[in-house]
């Protein structure tokens, strides 16, 4: 239980050193050209780990072989914090997909799930620091950082995030971001 405890103060320090230091867009500019499918596999798989403990299903669609501009840690911290979300509020036996279209300069990456789903009241707030949806402010998971990083971090690389829900049936992230680093 001590442990745990600090596992979860540790992970609630971290968040709040990022968004300290994310002030500063400097962390932004150092930014690579990756592939998607580089990106998004380790992710995938170490998803499917977690999913596996919670008998959750976790698969992807063939990642259009297409390059993007960002900078690698940073953007793969907003979807690990997408992608834990997903994991936490699925239920057991539920799925998570993760897929990506390509088009006019952008992709547009969607995770969805089966999950409990996100109230229309609480929906415009998830991205407010500190918010948790009603059916998580109790249950000890998370600090109601994850999704303003997520946003924080899509933003500062000129894409958008945005969140779609329907209780007890699931939610879908479409996060759009250009191909060549330009504005999406």
């Amino acid at each position: 239980s001590v442990l745990e405890e600090a596992h979860v103060m540790s992970h609630l320090v971290e968040d709040l050193l990022f968004i300290a230091r994310s002030e500063n867009a400097s962390s932004y500019e150092e930014k690579d050209t990756v592939l998607l499918s580089d990106l998004i596999d380790p992710l995938v798989l170490r998803t499917q780990k977690q999913g596996a403990q919670k008998d959750i299903s976790v698969s992807q669609t063939l990642m259009p072989q297409v390059s993007i501009h960002v900078n690698e840690h940073l953007f793969t911290r907003a979807l690990q914090n997408i992608l834990q979300n997903a994991i936490n509020y699925t239920p057991e036996g539920g799925t998570i997909t993760i897929s990506a279209k390509e088009g006019r300069g952008q992709i547009v990456l969607l995770i969805a799930d089966t999950g409990v789903g996100i109230s229309a009241e609480d929906l415009p707030h998830v991205f407010d620091r500190f918010y948790k949806a009603a059916h998580s402010r109790n249950d000890g998971s998370g600090s109601g950082l994850g999704l303003p990083i997520a946003k924080e971090i899509v933003e500062n690389h000129n894409g958008s995030i945005e969140i779609t829900s329907i209780p007890k049936k699931g939610t879908r992230v479409n996060i759009t971001i250009s191909t060549n680093g330009d504005i999406s």
